[in-house]
């Protein structure tokens, strides 16, 4: 499992941290530790690895409070060197919360909730799309792994098919699905 999150910023030069705001769901999951893959954005074709050395205990707020957001500040220090690196260069960073081994899974924004629970729909050639109640697992900004109710190779949408107003059909997740693009991916599974 994989948190991704913005970088603010590189502090120091000598010993290389990485300062990381994780929101208040997940960074429960973040440990001192774990290990770390960062991609800084002056090298965009090189990744490098890293380890989780501090997690923050005091939250920070920020935004209106209607739209206020919580974070933690977390830090990881680079474990490979970087030549080049400079304080204030900004980078992606992700953390490895769990490692998940044959496991089915499919795009997060393939799974949405219909009265309570979790469904997928299954793309029917000249039909309308099936409904299907998932049991879902671990997920992460991209995908979600489904234990129950789809196989592998089945087809899946990206966007639920209109639905009436009123319905109680929602996005399995609060935040909106990036544009998705083919309209349906194949259930896909981790080996």
């Amino acid at each position: 499992m994989v948190v991704v999150v913005d970088v603010d910023s590189v502090v120091e030069v000598e010993v290389v941290e990485v300062e990381v705001e994780v929101d208040e769901p997940a960074v429960a999951r973040v440990k001192v530790g774990q290990e770390s893959k960062l991609s800084v954005d002056a090298f965009p074709d090189t990744t490098f690895k890293g380890v989780v050395v501090e997690v923050g205990n005091a939250a920070q707020s920020s935004g209106a409070s209607t739209d206020q957001v919580t974070n933690f500040l977390v830090k990881i220090l680079l474990t490979d060197v970087v030549p080049g690196i400079k304080p204030g260069m900004t980078a992606k960073v992700d953390i490895l919360i769990e490692e998940l081994n044959d496991v089915l899974y499919v795009p997060i924004q393939a799974v949405s909730t219909f009265e309570g629970k979790r469904v997928a729909y299954l793309a029917q050639l000249g039909r309308e799309p099936e409904k299907r109640i998932v049991e879902t697992g671990q997920f992460n900004d991209s995908f979600i792994e489904v234990k129950n109710g789809l196989n592998e190779g089945d087809e899946v949408l990206l966007i639920q098919p209109e639905t009436p107003a009123g319905t109680g059909e929602k996005p399995a997740e609060e935040k909106p699905a990036e544009a998705p693009s083919p309209e349906t991916v194949q259930a896909s599974a981790a080996e």
